[in-house]
């Protein structure tokens, strides 16, 4: 794995190179229950690992102007750190201007599961997919489309379980408390 020592404090860049954010402090939560805490609007995007777990965690300089409470008031942006747990898949499209990508705006929809199973039995039957995801992957209740664009015109775009684990630190490497509809979890 290739990190910008320049662009990722020291932690950060362990984190990154060893992949050891500690996943059990995390918050579980879903994509439409963060957005109505925070907004990601402004802040900068700079790393997506796809681990080899069927996760892909995005990290993202989170900006703290639009989202002085959630962030304690820092002056330094934190570092918010999300987990997307089973990832069916996944659509990225970035212009050259993307390398630190400012977010523009951020959505996430629940995916119609019947509609999705119609669609999954289609792509059995003409081996769209291989054939151990439908094995490993059975579909739950809920699953939603995320969608990231920049200002620059770029998007990710993940189709996942509705289910996200997410990690707040300061920019020297604290753990902070994530306040998420009135609830407090460290």
């Amino acid at each position: 794995m290739s990190v910008h020592d320049d662009l990722y404090p020291a932690w950060l860049t362990e984190h990154l190179a060893n992949y050891s954010f500690n996943w059990e402090n995390s918050v579980s939560t879903s994509f439409p229950e963060l957005l109505d805490s925070i907004t990601l609007h402004d802040s900068y995007w700079h790393h997506t690992i796809s681990p080899g777990d069927n996760s892909i965690v995005l990290v993202i300089e989170l900006d703290a102007i639009w989202n002085k409470s959630f962030c304690y008031q820092q002056t330094n942006w934190p570092y918010l750190i999300i987990r997307i747990n089973r990832v069916i898949n996944s659509f990225n499209d970035f212009t050259q201007d993307d390398f630190r990508g400012t977010i523009g705006d951020t959505e996430s929809l629940q995916v119609n599961i019947s509609r999705f199973n119609e669609w999954l039995e289609f792509a059995k039957v003409y081996d769209l997919l291989p054939v151990d995801l439908y094995e490993h992957f059975p579909i739950r209740k809920s699953m939603h489309r995320t969608e990231i664009s920049t200002v620059y015109g770029g998007v990710l775009s993940i189709t996942h379980e509705a289910s996200i684990q997410t990690l707040l630190y300061t920019a020297d490497g604290q753990s902070l408390k994530i306040n998420i509809k009135n609830r407090s979890v460290e």
